[in-house]
Parts: C-alpha cells; structure tokens; sequence
C-alpha cells in the first residue's frame, strides 16, 4: 500500500548534507501536509561515540504517541567495509500509543522513503514500535535476533 506522499525538496537537500558529513549520526523525518520532511539532525555525541552509545541521543525525540522515520549512520567499522554495506539504516518508528491515521500514514510511507532518498543507500530496514527498541539494549537484541538462523520448513528439518 502506497499514501502518495512524496519526499520534499528539502529532505533531499538535508539527506544529501547528512550523507556526506560524518559527524552527523541521525535525520529524523517526519510527515507535514503530506510531505516527507526533515525534523532534524543529530550528530556523534563526540568524536569518539559509538554507534551502541549515541543511540541514547534518539530519546528525547522519541514520543509514545509520534511516528517518525530515523534514519541513523553506522560508522566505517571493518563489518561494513568488508561487507560493502552502506552504513545506513532506516527506521520506522511507530509507538503502539500514536493515533491509528498516523500509523496507517506512516506505516504506508515507509517504502516511498527508502525508494525516494535510494534503496541502495541502506543496509538494513528496522520497524520499531517502543523507545526501548531504539535503546543500546534494544538494538543489542535486534541485532543478536538477525544472527540466528532462519527457521527450517518441516521439509527442510
């Protein structure tokens, strides 16, 4: 399901700023009069931050009842460059507690966005639903959840 809304001048214009200053950890989008637009950027805490440690820069924006896109930067650690992965992730955001025309808005948006700023451009996709989610515990989860094994078809057991 598409909502025909489309991404605005100025969240290419910021997306392209973000992507090519390092110092700039997370976009946070949102949508206005039926428009993907930019909110703001956070940078690295300090140069020195981690991916794990600057997630708690994510929690003053992070409301029970407002969707957002966050789309966060993993720095060039040897996992991405010996992989070839892009170092971003999109994030959908939708707490349980947000008004229902919003989740279907935001949840029905999600794909335009990565089409829009370029799929290639991410490596992972993440749907989340809690603050806790976007947490260094909550993404420490997510994380060791994507490691295991795709579960096995009768036949395939």
């Amino acid at each position: 399901m598409q909502s025909g809304i489309s991404a605005s001048p100025d969240l290419h214009s910021t997306f392209h700023t973000y992507l090519s200053t390092p110092a700039l950890f997370a976009l946070l989008i949102t949508i206005t009069a039926e428009r993907l637009e930019p909110l703001l950027t956070i940078s690295f805490p300090t140069s020195t931050s981690t991916f794990l440690s600057s997630l708690s820069a994510l929690t003053p924006h992070l409301t029970p009842t407002q969707p957002l896109y966050i789309i966060l930067r993993h720095p060039r650690d040897n996992v991405h460059q010996q992989q070839q992965e892009p170092p971003f992730t999109a994030i959908t955001y939708i707490p349980d507690h947000a008004p229902v025309r919003a989740k279907t808005l935001f949840a029905s948006t999600r794909l335009t966005l990565v089409r829009e700023l370029g799929a290639e451009k991410f490596s992972d996709q993440v749907f989340a639903t809690e603050a806790a989610d976007l947490s260094r515990d909550g993404w420490e989860k997510w994380e060791e959840h994507g490691k295991g094994e795709a579960p096995l078809t009768r036949e395939e057991e």
